[in-house]
């Protein structure tokens, strides 16, 4: 490179750069010039402070390696609105859930630092079910979810792992509610089937020996109860399917099948006619 100063030796005005003892030698004598000397130039390679932490795209600046769409405020705003129409779907959504929806997303949102890659829906429906199974008002299943991801065209497993996910990263923790459940449970096939003492008092000696038993570990609630119930209802001559039960409270009819088996075979109960 050619600077403004002379080599004092031979007077040439061609030097390299020697980045490691940050000095000038001259390409024709081999002279080492310090920077210290009247050298008023920059050395060559030297880093700048990057001044663009993204780019624009549609007229907005995009974070590269977050890819969300800077200010967050907008952000917050489209789930905020996805919230709202995701709730037309399900009548028994309250305020409530919608605003602890919102809370938990910010929480979220701050816990990931912002690296956030989920589509709006799969995310919205994800906090509307936590939303509700904490607030414990009227709680959704998996299966109403997922019911309304396949109508919307969303990917189940996505939302699977955005729940997950959400819950790993927030410490979030669903516990039962055993006794509160069981009467929820109940009161939906009651709704649907009606009630009956005597079929009321079978369940209740059913589930008793159900307990005493230990019959059913590792199943949920939902099985047991419904299993319960079925046999119950056809016992006292209701026509009532076991597909229409599991309906009912939102299972499948695969294992509630084989709990009625397994509390047929190990219980034995009295019947008054």
């Amino acid at each position: 490179m050619s600077i403004d100063e002379e080599c004092p030796i031979c007077g040439g005005k061609r030097f390299n750069y020697d980045r490691l003892n940050n000095s000038y030698i001259c390409t024709t004598c081999g002279y080492v010039m310090e920077i210290s000397m009247s050298i008023r130039m920059d050395p060559p390679f030297q880093k700048t402070e990057r001044k663009t932490i993204g780019r624009k795209v549609d007229g907005e600046l995009m974070d590269i390696k977050t890819r969300i769409k800077l200010p967050l405020e907008k952000y917050l705003e489209e789930m905020y609105l996805e919230l709202e129409n995701l709730r037309r779907f399900f009548p028994t959504v309250k305020e409530v859930d919608i605003q602890l929806a919102k809370k938990i997303l910010k929480r979220y949102i701050g816990r990931s630092g912002r690296k956030i890659r989920r589509r709006k829906r799969e995310l919205a429906l994800s906090l509307l079910y936590l939303s509700t199974k904490i607030n414990k008002i009227y709680p959704l299943s998996s299966k109403e979810i997922y019911s309304v991801a396949k109508k919307l065209k969303l990917s189940v497993r996505d939302i699977r792992r955005i729940t997950k996910d959400i819950m790993k990263k927030l410490d979030i923790k669903i516990m039962p509610r055993y006794e509160d459940e069981e009467r929820e449970i109940l009161n939906k096939i009651w709704r649907e089937l009606g009630r009956d003492k005597k079929v009321n008092e079978l369940i209740r000696k059913i589930h008793k020996a159900v307990k005493e038993k230990k019959i059913g570990v590792g199943k949920t609630k939902k099985t047991i109860i419904a299993s319960i119930a079925y046999i119950a209802y056809k016992i006292y001559g209701y026509n009532v399917s076991q597909d229409k039960i599991a309906s009912i409270v939102g299972i499948s009819s695969v294992p509630l099948r084989n709990m009625v088996k397994e509390i047929m075979l190990n219980v034995y109960f009295e019947v008054l006619l």
